[in-house]
């Protein structure tokens, strides 16, 4: 379970920065703008987390394929919040 977490937090924290990089490129920092790419990162990150945990259990590397579905769910579930987040923004802030 730790292991999953770090590595989730890895992920996430990995996904923070590149939607810093997104928001600082777009010329004007918005907050939406940042939630909404953070949040389609994190649900592109966790789907592809989950894919490679399945096809880690399929051949059987059981303790890293649970390790990536849980992962991929963390991620799967921070990326919809933010990106709930991010809308709920956009619609308040115009």
């Amino acid at each position: 379970m730790k292991k999953a977490i770090n590595y989730a937090l890895l992920i996430l924290a990995i996904s923070i920065a590149i939607s810093i990089l997104f928001s600082i490129g777009n010329n004007q920092f918005e907050l939406s703008n940042f939630f909404l790419s953070l949040g389609l990162i994190n649900l592109v990150s966790g789907v592809l987390n989950l894919v490679v945990g399945v096809i880690l259990l399929l051949i059987g590397k059981k303790e890293n394929g649970q390790t990536a579905l849980l992962a991929g769910g963390l991620l799967l579930t921070v990326g919809a919040t933010t990106c709930t987040i991010g809308f709920s923004t956009m619609n308040s802030l115009h």
